[in-house]
């Protein structure tokens, strides 16, 4: 599982305050190694960091700022689907750190467009 130069874009996610489905992520990975970089929807700018194993399961942590200057965290977890010709599929869980033990589930999928990379 790579995820270097892989894009994805939210397509799903229970009730978040800022993650929207004009979010995209932005990943690199050096080993098991994973970041990404995100901003869209409400978010400004992000980053997380993670490790992924042989399974393709990535677990993450987390920060970002939002459009009110607030600045938020947490930890999760995705799991990949992949398929043939068909473009990656992340199920992910997170909880945030702020104390709320709110746990929140998205879906994320792979474009395969030409867009902006985040350097």
């Amino acid at each position: 599982m790579n995820f270097h130069n892989k894009v994805f874009q939210c397509k799903s996610i229970d009730n978040h305050r800022d993650v929207t489905n004009e979010t995209m992520f932005f990943y690199k990975q050096n080993g098991s190694i994973v970041q990404a970089k995100y901003y869209g929807g409400k978010v400004t700018y992000g980053e997380l960091i993670g490790l992924v194993n042989n399974q393709g399961i990535l677990h993450v942590s987390f920060n970002h700022t939002n459009h009110d200057s607030q600045f938020v965290g947490g930890v999760g977890t995705f799991t990949l689907e992949t398929g043939k010709g068909k473009p990656w599929i992340l199920y992910g869980k997170w909880t945030w750190a702020d104390g709320s033990n709110c746990e929140e589930k998205l879906i994320m999928e792979e474009i395969n467009e030409t867009v902006f990379h985040a350097s």
